[in-house]
């Protein structure tokens, strides 16, 4: 029955290829499409989630140091939560905002100024991947989200990644994108549901303070070792314990860095915020 579902799910994952997306921008010349399509390749998003974009979730950066940064609102028991925006999605956001205007409501919205639909988007995508010259099979939406996952997976070879980028509360929901994706990558069963890729070596650990105020969110081949071995370095002179710890790869400890920058103390160690929590408990347990 598993099985079953998994090959369900593999055959409706239909995603875009590279020149697809740059043929796909190209032909978007509306500011308020070309920056939600942005969004969502960049970070996954669902055409419901979208509309849920309010323009109070937007943090324009101070400097070029500082990045524009997104609340994200997840559907379906995703976790989400803050974002830093990429150069071409911080681009076209702006160029939007210059158009809609920085009046409260929706971040995305239509001409009656109420929040775009999911039917709109789904209309949009029709119209624009008829123009780009695109298979009508992948003229959804939802094909966004999928080509998201399929490069995080492709960069990092961490279906934990995949998890953490997608907000998926469960590792189990980002196993069809490695079966998408197993003839790329040697050594991987046809029907495994292991959540590592064989490329990584190791370990991300959560270690937190005695006061459950921070965790330090690092990376080894053997945690437990680690642990025992970590110096004073960290918020408080609380002392600290291991959490836990779960297959991946550096890449995956830094997705988590990059995700909880806003609640970073020092070096590794960061603020145990209720999101922060919530993705320990989903991750182990």
């Amino acid at each position: 029955m598993q099985e079953r579902l998994l090959d369900q799910q593999i055959e409706r994952m239909h995603h875009f290829t590279p020149d697809e997306i740059a043929l796909l921008l190209k032909a978007i010349a509306n500011a308020r499409d070309k920056a939600i399509v942005h969004l969502a390749l960049d970070h996954g998003l669902r055409s419901s989630e979208i509309g849920l974009l309010d323009i109070g979730d937007y943090f324009p950066g101070k400097t070029h140091l500082c990045p524009d940064r997104i609340v994200l609102k997840r559907v379906k028991g995703s976790i989400g939560g803050e974002a830093m925006l990429g150069p071409e999605a911080t681009i076209a956001l702006r160029k939007w905002l210059r158009v809609r205007g920085r009046n409260a409501g929706p971040l995305f919205i239509t001409q009656r100024r109420t929040a775009i639909s999911r039917n709109t988007l789904d209309d949009l995508m029709k119209k624009y991947c008829e123009n780009a010259g695109i298979s009508p099979e992948k003229a959804h939406f939802h094909a966004l989200k999928h080509t998201c996952a399929l490069q995080t997976l492709r960069l990092t070879r961490s279906l934990v990644s995949v998890q953490l980028k997608l907000g998926y509360a469960s590792l189990q929901s980002a196993l069809p994108y490695a079966r998408v994706l197993q003839s790329e990558f040697e050594g991987v069963a046809a029907r495994s549901v292991t959540p590592s890729l064989p490329t990584e070596s190791g370990y991300v650990y959560f270690v937190e303070t005695e006061d459950g105020q921070h965790v330090k969110i690092g990376f080894s081949t053997r945690p437990r070792q680690r642990f025992t071995g970590l110096g004073t370095l960290r918020p408080s002179s609380f002392a600290i314990r291991l959490i836990g710890s779960f297959p991946a790869s550096r890449e995956t400890e830094s997705w988590l860095h990059q995700k909880f920058e806003s609640a970073r103390d020092n070096g590794e160690w960061f603020r145990k915020t209720p999101e922060l929590a919530r993705l320990i408990r989903a991750l182990v347990g």
